[in-house]
């Protein structure tokens, strides 16, 4: 009889209408949705789906008819019952379910999954909770057949339609839960789109404390309500999966067959921008698992090898001047005031971290300069925060550590410590001096003598020779004068062979004592 009549309403209407008994308040329901609950609707509805999956093996001929109705009913979701569309709903999830063994229909199965991504957000936030479920159950059943960027697209977008919805999210990241940890369900074809329904997951633990506004602590242990403390734990584990989802790039690189100059766009760079956002997640316990697996992420080996100069540049433009701007934003701090301080100190500290990972291989790099340039800006931002002193002993200790680093290695070094000529030929190494002390002298200036202390004398030796010398060659053969001191660099072309040096170190002047005759 379904061949007779397309729809439940059709048939309900003319052949069978006898079996829909008149409204009444039992019987009709008006929903959210606008429409009125029929019974026959439904009662036909379950027996053409029962029907069909009694006669799988006729399915190609059922199917059509089938689908048609179903279509119809849901376009026009928002005129329709909301009991029934929810029944339509989990019907055709259920066909899909029983049908992903057989080939021939696994384009109108997608084509199923597409028409439910067109329903309007009210629509899928009345009947969320049973859509998600079966997409769960679907996803479970079996993924492979989901090909195609169009289709995951559309199932991304139904799984972050409920990221935040209150009975349907826990489905919803089961979900995707599943998706990841099934590493052979995870492609180029849905690799971004699982990193942006995780962060939106673990963002989630925002709207949760804002529901908790009255509370001071904003931390898990406050009070919240069983609701919330579930959206934070997924969020806490959300964030695990994305660092799971990090470990599985070189094997999709392989399997892909991506160029190495889009590798990083791809796929390295969208997870670290996750871990970077969620680093001031208001959530305390979420911030603090972020830029754990932050920092391990960064200094992975895999992601050395698979970088170069502009791709390690990256990392501080894209990833950590990002996040500790965000860091320093009131509204960010007022979120967690006595959380967030710790959070800056680590993330000003890992910034420190990562740059002293990769100096060597940017020290030969013309544009180390200007990336020098922009981390002592962000350190004298952060020493200018406020009152906080653990944060004002640490970023001293960071920087001084840092330029005792470079120092060591020779990538920076004081103008008088090399001969000028190797000094001047070097412009990186003089711009990285320069620019040095044009920073940190503005919000540190004892830094510069405490590590370089020889640099004050010769600076003394370069203002007082040239006077001392034109005095001497005035005084023709005269040998008295006053007491005076004399600071007379290594490289002098005076003679004082007679003069020894214990030290050897020509980056240290000597200091001689005239005697008066």
């Amino acid at each position: 009889f379904i061949a007779d009549g397309n729809t439940a309403t059709k048939i309900g209407d003319s052949k069978l209408s006898y079996l829909s008994p008149s409204p009444s308040p039992t019987t009709s329901q008006t929903s959210s949705s606008g429409g009125s609950y029929d019974p026959a609707a439904v009662f036909f509805l379950e027996l053409m789906i029962n029907v069909t999956l009694q006669n799988r093996d006729r399915i190609q001929y059922l199917w059509p008819i089938l689908f048609e109705h179903i279509t119809d009913i849901l376009k026009d979701s928002q005129n329709n019952s909301v009991l029934l569309v929810e029944r339509v709903v989990v019907a055709l999830l259920r066909l899909c379910i029983r049908l992903t063994h057989k080939d021939e229909m696994v384009s109108d199965i997608l084509q199923a999954i597409e028409l439910l991504g067109t329903l309007p957000h009210e629509v899928i936030n009345s009947v969320g909770e049973q859509m998600m479920a079966g997409i769960l159950n679907l996803i479970k059943s079996d993924a492979t057949y989901i090909r195609g960027k169009k289709p995951w697209e559309t199932v991304f977008t139904l799984l972050r339609e409920t990221a935040t919805h209150p009975q349907a999210s826990k489905y919803s990241f089961d979900a995707v839960t599943s998706l990841v940890r099934e590493s052979k369900n995870i492609n180029s074809d849905n690799f971004n789109e699982c990193v942006e329904l995780l962060a939106e997951f673990a963002s989630a633990a925002s709207y949760a404390l804002e529901q908790d506004s009255d509370s001071h602590m904003r931390t898990p242990r406050s009070r919240t309500s069983k609701t919330q403390s579930a959206i934070i734990d997924r969020a806490r584990k959300a964030v695990e999966l994305l660092h799971l989802l990090y470990s599985e790039i070189p094997k999709l690189l392989v399997e892909s067959k991506t160029p190495q100059n889009e590798a990083w766009s791809n796929y390295w760079l969208p997870v670290l921008t996750g871990f970077s956002q969620q680093c001031y997640n208001p959530c305390r316990e979420v911030r603090q698992y972020a830029i754990s697996f932050l920092q391990r992420s960064l200094l992975d080996p895999e992601l050395v090898s698979h970088g170069g100069f502009m791709e390690w540049v990256v990392i501080f433009e894209v990833v950590l001047f990002p996040l500790l701007d965000q860091l320093l934003k009131p509204e960010i701090f007022r979120a967690d005031p006595i959380g967030m301080e710790e959070t800056r100190m680590r993330a000003s500290a890992l910034m420190c971290k990562i740059f002293l990972h990769y100096l060597n291989r940017m020290a030969e790099w013309g544009g180390l300069p200007s990336l020098w340039s922009q981390i002592l800006d962000v350190m004298g931002r952060y020493m200018a925060t406020g009152d906080n002193e653990s944060l004002r002993e640490a970023v001293p200790e960071s920087l001084k550590n840092m330029l005792l680093v470079m120092s060591h290695s020779g990538i920076i070094s004081p103008p008088g410590s090399t001969p000028d000529e190797a000094f001047l030929s070097n412009k990186p190494r003089m711009e990285l001096w320069d620019v040095t002390w044009e920073k940190v002298d503005k919000f540190l200036p004892d830094l510069k003598q405490e590590i370089f202390p020889q640099t004050k004398a010769t600076e003394i030796s370069a203002e007082s020779s040239p006077n001392k010398l034109q005095a001497h060659e005035s005084s023709g053969d005269h040998q008295n004068s006053s007491d005076s001191l004399v600071v007379i660099n290594n490289e002098s072309k005076h003679s004082n062979e007679n003069i020894p040096n214990p030290t050897n170190d020509q980056s240290h002047p000597i200091t001689i004592q005239e005697s008066q005759v």
